[in-house]
């Protein structure tokens, strides 16, 4: 497939142009910066999430021709070394692996740190109470663990969207002696309200489906929608399980289309300006 080989090309070209820029700022004792290094990364995982999509979709669409059934048979289960080549380290190690890593590192570090009712200062032994054990099995930590795992996406649109902002508004309201939270209130949020709402919902969105954080902080008091579709997978319930990702999908096309119907009537009333 042309577009498996394009995006497969744009993933491995972007993850040596990463390896080569940050050795060459390492070289000059230059500073790379974080913000660039988080853009590439985020990128790159569009990229291998794109590759693992048109992976699959190239043996699934094979299956539709009978001549092809053996071929692809012999790929996904019966070629032996062959078969674990392409489910262990292409799907795996190559896309799944590299996808959750950011999730499973955020889940296990929040065990280590809320679950431990004293915490250990390195290399002194000084011992004191940790304060925020209490959040530990609550439906607090779940917020506070997606809002850090999908904080990069929203920090960059929030900046974007500020960023939209003419600066004579604060020089403006400066001078009239407005004070900074009436000009935040009446300009700062209305100008940039649509942007805050694709947050919320991009937060809503990926908070639904997201597993590989929220799978070592759930309890039984706070049973999640995306992580009982595991359980009810594993249980054999393979019917409730569809049926449960199907109502997921379903809530997520339900708020997004609310949110586009909101922001344009926001944008309508408050931001005529922009259509001129």
């Amino acid at each position: 497939m042309a577009p498996m080989f394009i995006i497969m090309s744009f993933a491995f070209g972007l993850a040596v142009y990463i390896l080569v820029l940050m050795a060459s700022f390492k070289w000059t004792h230059r500073d790379l910066g974080d913000q660039v290094l988080r853009r590439l990364k985020n990128l790159l995982g569009v990229f291998v999430a794109a590759t693992l999509y048109f992976s699959l979709a190239y043996h699934l669409t094979n299956l539709y021709a009978t001549e092809h059934h053996g071929i692809q048979a012999y790929i996904l289960l019966q070629g032996g070394i062959y078969t674990q080549m392409y489910w262990i380290g292409q799907v795996l190690i190559g896309s799944i692996i590299p996808l959750a890593l950011p999730g499973l590192v955020i889940g296990i570090a929040y065990i280590f740190f809320f679950n431990k009712t004293h915490l250990t200062i390195p290399f002194t032994g000084i011992e004191f109470f940790n304060p925020f054990n209490f959040l530990y099995g609550t439906m607090a930590i779940l917020v506070i663990c997606n809002i850090i795992h999908f904080y990069t996406v929203s920090f960059l649109t929030a900046t974007t969207a500020i960023r939209q902002l003419d600066k004579e508004f604060e020089s403006v309201a400066e001078s009239m002696a407005v004070p900074f939270y009436r000009t935040f209130m009446r300009v700062t949020v209305p100008v940039c309200f649509p942007a805050i709402l694709e947050i919320a919902v991009f937060y809503f969105v990926s908070s639904m489906a997201t597993v590989s954080a929220v799978i070592f902080l759930y309890s039984s008091d706070n049973p999640l929608a995306s992580v009982a579709v595991i359980n009810m997978d594993d249980a054999g319930d393979t019917a409730p399980a569809a049926a449960m990702c199907m109502l997921i999908v379903f809530a997520n096309v339900i708020v997004r289309s609310l949110a586009e119907v909101v922001s344009r009537r926001f944008k309508r009333r408050t931001q005529g300006w922009r259509a001129r």
